[in-house]
């Protein structure tokens, strides 16, 4: 699925490039958001599966030289660390 929004010069499309895309100033620089959502604690760390996943959908975008393109890539999960 995907669904892209904008008005004027912002845009923001989900499950496209990544979760989440904005684009907000229309120079083509986006900010990408990768969203973990766990019912259980602690299930996003430095050994899980899903924060890996990201990581992996980073680094396709330094493989296909798209990095100019990028203002943040952030992480939003649902549980808070200690």
């Amino acid at each position: 699925m995907s669904l892209i929004a904008g008005r004027g010069d912002s845009a923001v499309a989900i499950e496209t490039l990544d979760d989440i895309v904005m684009e907000g100033d229309g120079s083509g620089v986006r900010d990408f958001e990768q969203l973990k959502h766990s019912i259980r604690p602690d299930s996003l760390t430095n050994r899980s599966r899903p924060l890996w996943k990201a990581l992996d959908a980073w680094m396709d975008l330094a493989d296909h030289a798209k990095l100019d393109e990028v203002g943040k890539l952030m992480l939003v999960a649902t549980h808070r660390g200690a």
